[in-house]
Protein backbone atom coordinates (compact mmCIF):
# COMPACT_ATOMS: atom_id res chain seq x y z
CA UNK A 1 0.00 0.00 0.00
CA UNK A 2 1.59 3.62 -0.92
CA UNK A 3 1.37 6.04 1.51
CA UNK A 4 -0.59 8.40 -0.72
CA UNK A 5 -3.49 5.34 -0.57
CA UNK A 6 -2.97 5.17 3.18
CA UNK A 7 -5.18 7.08 5.49
CA UNK A 8 -4.90 8.36 8.91
CA UNK A 9 -6.50 6.00 11.45
CA UNK A 10 -7.63 6.62 15.09
CA UNK A 11 -6.36 4.01 17.67
CA UNK A 12 -7.63 3.65 21.15
CA UNK A 13 -4.78 2.92 22.84
CA UNK A 14 -5.41 1.01 26.51
CA UNK A 15 -2.39 0.88 28.27
CA UNK A 16 -1.56 1.58 31.70
CA UNK A 17 1.93 2.70 31.79
CA UNK A 18 2.55 5.94 30.65
CA UNK A 19 6.10 4.82 29.36
CA UNK A 20 4.40 2.43 26.93
CA UNK A 21 1.97 4.62 25.99
CA UNK A 22 4.13 7.21 25.04
CA UNK A 23 6.19 4.96 22.83
CA UNK A 24 2.84 3.76 21.22
CA UNK A 25 2.42 7.32 20.50
CA UNK A 26 5.91 7.93 19.03
CA UNK A 27 5.43 4.27 17.23
CA UNK A 28 1.86 5.64 15.67
CA UNK A 29 3.27 8.67 14.28
CA UNK A 30 6.42 6.60 12.75
CA UNK A 31 4.47 4.30 11.01
CA UNK A 32 2.78 6.90 9.69
CA UNK A 33 -0.74 6.06 10.83
CA UNK A 34 -1.55 9.79 10.70
CA UNK A 35 -1.62 10.31 7.50
CA UNK A 36 -3.75 12.99 6.56
CA UNK A 37 -4.80 13.87 9.82
CA UNK A 38 -3.99 17.17 11.64
CA UNK A 39 -5.23 14.92 15.06
CA UNK A 40 -3.49 12.99 16.93
CA UNK A 41 -3.98 9.22 15.78
CA UNK A 42 -3.45 7.62 19.25
CA UNK A 43 -6.16 8.19 22.49
CA UNK A 44 -5.59 6.90 25.65
CA UNK A 45 -7.34 5.12 28.40
CA UNK A 46 -5.30 3.53 31.62
CA UNK A 47 -8.51 0.87 32.07
CA UNK A 48 -10.65 -1.04 30.67
CA UNK A 49 -13.41 0.62 31.64
CA UNK A 50 -11.99 3.93 30.49
CA UNK A 51 -11.49 2.75 27.48
CA UNK A 52 -14.87 1.36 26.91
CA UNK A 53 -16.43 4.28 27.48
CA UNK A 54 -14.29 6.24 25.27
CA UNK A 55 -14.72 3.79 22.35
CA UNK A 56 -18.40 4.47 22.45
CA UNK A 57 -18.12 7.93 22.81
CA UNK A 58 -15.53 8.10 19.59
CA UNK A 59 -15.55 4.86 18.34
CA UNK A 60 -11.85 4.32 17.34
CA UNK A 61 -11.08 2.67 13.47
CA UNK A 62 -8.60 -0.02 16.04
CA UNK A 63 -7.49 -0.99 19.39
CA UNK A 64 -4.61 -1.55 21.27
CA UNK A 65 -5.15 -3.29 24.10
CA UNK A 66 -2.98 -4.43 27.19
CA UNK A 67 -3.38 -7.32 29.10
CA UNK A 68 -2.82 -6.77 32.39
CA UNK A 69 -4.96 -3.45 33.51
CA UNK A 70 -5.76 -2.04 36.70
CA UNK A 71 -9.30 -3.75 36.46
CA UNK A 72 -9.44 -6.51 34.13
CA UNK A 73 -6.31 -8.93 33.42
CA UNK A 74 -6.08 -11.79 30.36
CA UNK A 75 -8.29 -13.35 28.35
CA UNK A 76 -11.20 -11.38 30.11
CA UNK A 77 -9.64 -7.82 28.65
CA UNK A 78 -10.04 -9.14 25.13
CA UNK A 79 -13.34 -10.57 25.62
CA UNK A 80 -14.49 -7.66 27.04
CA UNK A 81 -13.52 -5.27 24.88
CA UNK A 82 -14.87 -7.59 22.04
CA UNK A 83 -18.48 -7.09 23.47
CA UNK A 84 -17.99 -4.01 23.96
CA UNK A 85 -16.74 -2.94 20.37
CA UNK A 86 -17.97 -5.78 17.78
CA UNK A 87 -16.19 -5.05 14.32
CA UNK A 88 -13.41 -3.03 15.80
CA UNK A 89 -9.90 -5.10 15.13
CA UNK A 90 -8.02 -5.58 18.68
CA UNK A 91 -3.91 -5.61 18.45
CA UNK A 92 -2.98 -7.11 21.68
CA UNK A 93 0.18 -5.33 23.39
CA UNK A 94 1.34 -7.23 26.02
CA UNK A 95 4.57 -8.19 27.91
CA UNK A 96 3.49 -11.31 27.86
CA UNK A 97 6.09 -13.57 25.07
CA UNK A 98 3.76 -16.72 25.36
CA UNK A 99 2.02 -18.47 22.21
CA UNK A 100 -0.37 -20.11 24.18
CA UNK A 101 -1.46 -16.58 25.34
CA UNK A 102 -1.48 -15.46 22.01
CA UNK A 103 -3.22 -18.42 19.81
CA UNK A 104 -5.76 -17.96 22.74
CA UNK A 105 -6.23 -13.97 22.47
CA UNK A 106 -6.93 -14.81 19.05
CA UNK A 107 -9.38 -17.10 19.48
CA UNK A 108 -11.22 -14.83 21.99
CA UNK A 109 -11.16 -12.25 18.82
CA UNK A 110 -8.14 -10.41 18.45
CA UNK A 111 -6.68 -9.89 15.08
CA UNK A 112 -2.85 -9.35 16.31
CA UNK A 113 -0.29 -9.86 19.18
CA UNK A 114 2.33 -8.03 19.87
CA UNK A 115 4.66 -7.99 22.34
CA UNK A 116 6.23 -5.22 24.60
CA UNK A 117 9.78 -4.87 23.70
CA UNK A 118 9.85 -7.24 20.61
CA UNK A 119 8.41 -4.76 17.59
CA UNK A 120 9.36 -1.64 16.38
CA UNK A 121 7.05 1.09 14.39
CA UNK A 122 7.00 -0.61 11.27
CA UNK A 123 5.60 -4.10 12.92
CA UNK A 124 3.09 -1.20 15.00
CA UNK A 125 2.03 -0.21 11.75
CA UNK A 126 1.79 -3.17 9.71
CA UNK A 127 -0.01 -4.92 12.62
CA UNK A 128 -3.06 -1.85 12.71
CA UNK A 129 -3.36 -2.43 9.24
CA UNK A 130 -3.41 -5.61 8.67
CA UNK A 131 -6.12 -5.97 11.54
CA UNK A 132 -8.54 -3.16 9.66
CA UNK A 133 -8.29 -5.10 6.43
CA UNK A 134 -8.44 -8.52 8.27
CA UNK A 135 -11.32 -6.68 10.30
CA UNK A 136 -12.92 -5.53 7.01
CA UNK A 137 -13.14 -8.75 5.42
CA UNK A 138 -14.49 -10.51 9.35
CA UNK A 139 -17.47 -8.17 8.65
CA UNK A 140 -17.74 -9.04 4.18
CA UNK A 141 -17.84 -12.49 5.61
CA UNK A 142 -20.47 -11.78 8.18
CA UNK A 143 -22.63 -9.64 6.02
CA UNK A 144 -22.37 -13.00 3.58
CA UNK A 145 -23.29 -15.50 5.90
CA UNK A 146 -26.11 -14.05 7.30
CA UNK A 147 -26.87 -13.34 3.24
CA UNK A 148 -26.56 -17.08 2.40
CA UNK A 149 -28.73 -17.99 5.85
CA UNK A 150 -31.61 -15.84 4.48
CA UNK A 151 -31.22 -17.28 1.27
CA UNK A 152 -31.62 -20.32 2.45
CA UNK A 153 -34.17 -19.84 4.68
CA UNK A 154 -35.86 -18.18 2.02
CA UNK A 155 -35.64 -21.29 -0.32
CA UNK A 156 -36.71 -23.93 2.68
CA UNK A 157 -40.24 -21.74 2.71
CA UNK A 158 -40.25 -21.96 -0.92
CA UNK A 159 -40.06 -25.75 -0.71
CA UNK A 160 -42.60 -25.54 1.90
CA UNK A 161 -45.24 -23.67 -0.12
CA UNK A 162 -44.37 -25.46 -3.06
CA UNK A 163 -44.54 -29.35 -1.69
CA UNK A 164 -47.95 -27.52 -0.30
CA UNK A 165 -48.98 -27.22 -3.36
CA UNK A 166 -48.06 -30.48 -4.95
CA UNK A 167 -49.81 -32.09 -2.32
CA UNK A 168 -53.02 -30.00 -3.26
CA UNK A 169 -52.57 -30.50 -7.24
CA UNK A 170 -51.95 -34.45 -6.60
CA UNK A 171 -55.58 -34.63 -4.64
CA UNK A 172 -56.92 -32.50 -7.39
CA UNK A 173 -55.51 -35.12 -9.61
CA UNK A 174 -56.83 -37.79 -7.99
CA UNK A 175 -60.26 -36.87 -7.35
CA UNK A 176 -60.98 -35.82 -10.56
CA UNK A 177 -59.72 -39.26 -12.23
CA UNK A 178 -61.81 -40.93 -9.98
CA UNK A 179 -64.93 -38.97 -11.53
Amino acid sequence: MSETSRQAVSILAVEDDPGDFGLIKAYARLAKLDIGSNKEPVAWAKTLAEGIATAKSNKPDAVLLDLSLPDSDGLATVQAMRTALPGVPIVVLTGFDDNALADAALQAGAQDYLVKGQFDHDALGRAVRHALVRGALELRLKESEKILLDSRNHLKEQVVKMTSQLKELRTNLKTSIRR
